[in-house]
């Protein structure tokens, strides 16, 4: 009996057929990828023409993710592609888990970059909390979670892939984005805000290594999408490769017995 295909261990193709699906899936997300390279960059303005602080910067890139991790639950409910009966449980867990890590982020930013915890020079920098009160700073907030919403309407909704993708595709890589965006903005922030003494240079590079990570991770959304998407229409099963592998079954006959 031949061994049945899966979403994990899809069928081996070509390498044109491989640069032609590739090609495809960049293409349909390309409006998504140009309206994430420039929200993403958009901190830059309040960088070098508001003096926005560590702070402010950080927290931009954290609404981002929380907004993102709505979009994600959405799209977990939303989806119709087979999976297995846990994946209700699977995407309780996802949101829980990812929200909570937002939560601590914020805590985090709070009291490191606002000179709660960290105070270089010996003494709480001052004006960190004002781009906060700048409505700039939340109209940029609000361009993230437009962006977001975008994006789940052109590869979601327009894309279809409510209709092949699994609840468990869908949660299986944002955690993990997240994880490394927050940890990037976190370490990156810890460097210009302590050694750097909150340096308009060096934020603004900060900003921009965020940016291009943002810009690659969609890519890579993007890339698996339509691997999926092509795994789908070649006939592979819709549902996530088993983790434990089955005993073999044992044999006939009567058990001898052990001396």
């Amino acid at each position: 009996m031949p061994r049945q295909n899966t979403l994990d261990d899809p069928r081996p193709a070509s390498s044109g057929a491989s640069v032609q699906r590739d090609r495809g899936a960049l293409v349909r997300g390309l409006p998504g990828l140009v309206l994430v390279a420039v929200v993403s960059l958009a901190p830059l303005w309040g960088v070098l023409s508001l003096g926005w602080s560590v702070l402010a910067v950080a927290f931009v890139f954290v609404a981002d993710g929380a907004a993102d991790g709505v979009f994600v639950w959405r799209r977990a409910k939303e989806a119709r592609g087979g999976g297995r009966a846990d994946d209700s449980v699977l995407v309780s867990e996802f949101v829980k888990t990812y929200f909570v890590v937002i939560a601590a982020m914020i805590m985090i930013l709070y009291m490191v970059f606002g000179g709660r915890l960290l105070k270089p020079g010996g003494e709480a920098p001052a004006g960190v909390f004002d781009p906060i009160t700048q409505w700039q700073f939340w109209a940029l907030v609000a361009a993230f979670v437009a962006v977001r919403a975008a994006t789940y309407g052109l590869d979601w909704v327009r894309g279809g892939e409510a209709a092949f993708m699994p609840p468990a595709a869908v949660v299986a890589v944002p955690l993990r984005r997240l994880f490394l965006l927050q940890f990037l903005v976190l370490a990156g922030g810890l460097v210009v805000f302590w050694p750097l003494r909150s340096s308009t240079t060096a934020l603004a590079v900060l900003v921009a290594v965020v940016a291009a990570a943002q810009v690659a991770l969609y890519v890579y959304d993007r890339l698996r999408a339509g691997r999926i998407r092509a795994a789908v229409a070649a006939g592979a099963v819709v549902t996530r490769a088993p983790v434990a592998v089955a005993r073999a079954a044992p044999r006939g006959g009567r058990k001898r017995r052990r001396r």
